[in-house]
Formats: C-alpha cells, sequence, structure tokens
C-alpha cells in the first residue's frame, strides 16, 4: 500500500487516478452546504476531494467489492460526513451482474467482458438515493452504466452541479470485448443525446475536457455527434 501526503491509502493500481482526480474533480464548485452523491466512490479519492473543498456531506456508492475495504479506511477519519453504499447504482433494486479487472479496480461495469471476474452486487436505484439524500452535486463515473440511469434525463431542481465522465470507447476499460464502427457511432450520439439532456434541463458547462484516444486506433467516421473523431470520452461539469 501506498500513501499521498495527506493521508489517502491506494494500490499501487490506483496512481493513474490519485494523479487524475484533482485536475477532473477539483473545477467542481463545492459551498459548505452541498450534500455530494458520489457514483463509482473507488476507494475515496473525490469524495476527499469534496469534502476537503467544504461539502457537508459526501454519499459514496462504489459497486466492486475489492474497493470497499480502502474506501471504508480513506473516510474513516471523515466518518461523521461521510455514508458508504456497498452496491452498484441502478434504475430498480435487486442484483446484477457487475465485472471487474483485478489490475485496475476503478473500471468495473455492468458490460460483460469475457477477460473479467463476474460478481453478482446489490443494486441501489438512483431515484432512491435522490430522494433520501437531496445531494446539490451528482458526481458520476460509473463506466457506461450512466446511460441505463433515466433520473439523468430529469434531474430534480436541487440538484445544481453535476460532473460526469461520459464514456464511449472501450480502450482502457475492457480488455475482451471491441468495438466496431457501428457501435462507436452509436456510442459517440449517445453521448452526444445524453450531454444535450443535460443541457435540454437548464445545466452549462462550467469545465470540459475530451480525453482523446491513442495514436493507432480507428478515426471514427463523421456522424451527428459533434465529437472529434478520436474522442474516448468526455469530463465535463454542469451547472445550473
Amino acid at each position: 500500500m501506498r500513501h499521498t501526503t495527506d493521508g489517502l491509502i491506494y494500490r499501487t493500481s490506483d496512481k493513474l487516478i490519485v494523479d487524475e482526480v484533482p485536475g477532473v474533480y477539483g473545477n467542481v464548485p463545492v459551498a459548505p452546504k452541498d450534500v455530494v452523491l458520489d457514483l463509482g466512490g473507488h476507494i475515496g479519492i473525490a469524495a476527499r476531494l469534496f469534502l476537503a473543498k467544504g461539502a457537508a456531506r459526501v454519499i459514496s456508492v462504489e459497486a466492486d467489492p475489492a474497493n470497499i475495504p480502502l474506501l471504508r479506511r480513506n473516510l474513516h477519519p471523515l466518518r461523521k460526513r461521510s455514508i458508504i453504499i456497498p452496491a452498484a447504482v441502478g434504475a430498480s433494486p435487486g442484483r446484477m451482474p457487475f465485472y471487474t479487472r483485478p489490475d485496475r479496480g476503478y473500471v468495473g461495469s455492468i458490460l460483460a467482458d469475457p477477460d473479467r471476474r463476474k460478481l453478482m452486487v446489490p443494486v441501489v436505484p438512483f431515484s432512491g438515493l435522490l430522494k433520501a439524500y437531496r445531494p446539490s452535486i451528482v458526481k458520476s463515473d460509473i463506466e457506461f452504466s450512466e446511460y441505463e440511469l433515466p433520473e439523468f434525463r430529469f434531474l430534480p431542481d436541487f440538484v445544481r452541479v453535476v460532473a460526469m465522465e461520459v464514456h464511449i470507447r472501450f480502450i482502457g476499460i475492457f480488455s475482451g470485448r471491441t468495438m466496431d464502427a457501428d457501435e462507436l457511432r452509436e456510442r459517440r450520439e449517445a453521448a452526444a443525446d445524453l450531454m444535450a439532456g443535460m443541457e435540454a434541463q437548464g445545466f452549462r458547462e462550467h469545465w470540459r475536457k475530451d480525453k482523446q484516444a491513442k495514436v493507432g486506433e480507428p478515426r471514427a467516421a463523421e456522424d451527428r455527434s459533434g465529437l472529434g473523431p478520436m474522442t474516448k470520452c468526455v469530463c465535463v461539469t454542469w451547472v445550473r
């Protein structure tokens, strides 16, 4: 195990995310009374950042059982201001298959991959989380599950900020699952529709970074998404 100077405990395989999170979520405007719903809590890196920025409370939802012990350790000093929910977020309660990569604890997904370990995990409904905690900020990094949550199209008025990684390409996430040109087009257009849906609710872009696929990856054909041909995913913060 490794430690950052501020006490975060992490595995060597988590270093990429430890380095990335401040740049992606440091822009999120946090006020003292904000309640943050952290979908895809991983080991608590973003949760600790939001609490350090002054959030009143963070509810961290994490599906991968391998991440829960470190998530608990990292949020223990902040336990009076944090809640951990060991579950996947979904449209309805129950249990669902969840596919994990032992070498990358931050890319667990509901999408099947023959190279991954399949687990059955509990599911907590997004609608129930919104009703129970009334978050003013929603952070989402849930590896394609964002498309399965209809509530993102009709967020209640008390949500004033959404910080999301909108996933498009499989590269870097899946090793046993490929994407052909037709699926790439569909994923790109679904991403554009999701982002347009946020703007239709009165959100505006506060910060955005379009991550690019590596050289050698296929270029996307022209489509209606408006995204660059090598866009891998879009990290964006909306405010209203």
